[in-house]
């Protein structure tokens, strides 16, 4: 009875092992901007019902968003000066999504709008 305890907790070792390494480098970190872009138009054109126009109009602003986003983020582990540009690297992507957001309101009609508004709102939820 104990060998089977004992070979029952390494088999369940194993499995966590195995299930942590599958999830490891399933990151957005090797992503272009140009792909992430992409990927967020095709997304949203789905969701919002979008014309070609729109579709093509919301590809350029991810791109500029993703482009900024990018351009502000860490590439090695940060000493305190790192973590103070840090700070100020976070409030350029506040400015920048805001931006994102007016010309998304340019862009789509009210209801699309606020269809993404509430897409964006449920989104937030879940990472909570």
């Amino acid at each position: 009875m104990k060998r089977l305890n004992v070979v029952l907790v390494v088999l369940m070792m194993f499995g966590g092992i195995a299930m942590a390494q599958s999830r490891q480098g399933k990151g957005h970190k090797n992503v272009s901007p140009e792909m992430r872009a992409q990927k967020m138009t095709e997304r949203m054109a789905k969701e919002l019902s979008l014309d070609a126009a729109q579709t093509k109009q919301l590809e350029v602003a991810n791109f500029e968003l993703t482009k900024q986003m990018q351009a502000n983020m860490p590439k090695q582990k940060l000493t305190k000066e790192q973590k103070m540009e840090m700070k100020q690297q976070r409030e350029a992507i506040k400015a920048a999504r805001k931006a994102h957001e007016v010309e998304l309101k340019k862009i789509l009609t009210e209801e699309q709008y606020a269809k993404y508004i509430d897409s964006k709102k449920k989104k937030e939820d879940k990472r909570r």
